[in-house]
């Protein structure tokens, strides 16, 4: 896409929403504020976008996009925590009432995690893609060890499954994230979006595997304690269909 082509798609939705009989609804949103119930924690890749995957008006979730959609334990040692600062947001003061942790297959961060390749360019090596996706590095070792056999591609598709559940597993160590997932005024969900079959996956924390996504009112697969990565990768190992 070009960016003029940004430009002009701007200008069509300046006139089909803004100033068209939508008008009522960007006003509400500047007069009330925004008051989404989910916060979805998604990759920057730019052919998944939450808001066109879930059919979603501005508004409706906040959102959170980084590289392959990791998520820093509480303490990490760092000083400048942007997608911390997010979460927080979102979950102190927004109130939010889901969290959803979004991969995706051919995922290009998990893919450098997983094969150790973080160059920009033929001579140089990315600048800060090591350290943070070493966020995934304890999931890559479980990965790798327990599907030493595997080719790359059912090893690859293991790590982004994984990398959603180390994400999970590291928002549970946020106290107010702990706190308000205890009473139950707070569910966290893994999805991971299958890109050449078009479906979405959804973690069940009762089989500890993907399935897919159903339409469940009462959020049933909802994930109140830390995933265990070691029984994912066994029940994966059986049901992959990838070649081994």
């Amino acid at each position: 896409m070009s960016y003029k082509k940004l430009v002009d798609g701007f200008d069509a939705f300046q006139k089909e929403i803004i100033q068209s009989e939508e008008k009522n609804y960007y006003k509400e949103l500047l007069e009330q504020g925004q008051k989404p119930e989910v916060l979805i924690i998604g990759c920057s890749d730019s052919r998944i976008d939450p808001a066109i995957l879930t059919n979603s008006n501005p508004g409706e979730f906040f959102a959170i996009r980084n590289v392959a959609a990791l998520v820093p334990p509480y303490h990490n040692g760092g000083k400048l925590r942007g997608t911390s600062s997010a979460i927080e947001y979102a979950v102190r003061f927004l109130n939010v009432k889901h969290i959803i942790v979004l991969g995706h297959e051919k995922c290009g961060g998990v893919e450098a995690l997983a094969t150790g390749n973080y160059q920009a360019t033929h001579y140089h090596n990315f600048q800060f893609l090591h350290d943070w996706l070493n966020i995934g590095i304890e999931a890559k070792e479980q990965v790798f060890k327990e599907l030493e056999c595997s080719s790359d591609e059912k090893k690859i598709r293991a790590l982004e499954q994984a990398s959603i559940l180390t994400s999970i597993s590291n928002l549970l160590t946020f106290p107010w994230v702990k706190n308000k997932c205890d009473v139950e005024e707070l569910q966290i969900h893994g999805w991971y979006f299958d890109m050449k079959q078009g479906a979405l996956l959804e973690y069940n924390a009762q089989d500890e595997r993907f399935s897919k996504l159903c339409n469940h009112k009462d959020g049933t697969h909802f994930i109140k304690e830390n995933p265990s990565i070691c029984t994912f990768i066994k029940n994966y190992e059986q049901e992959c269909t990838c070649h081994s």
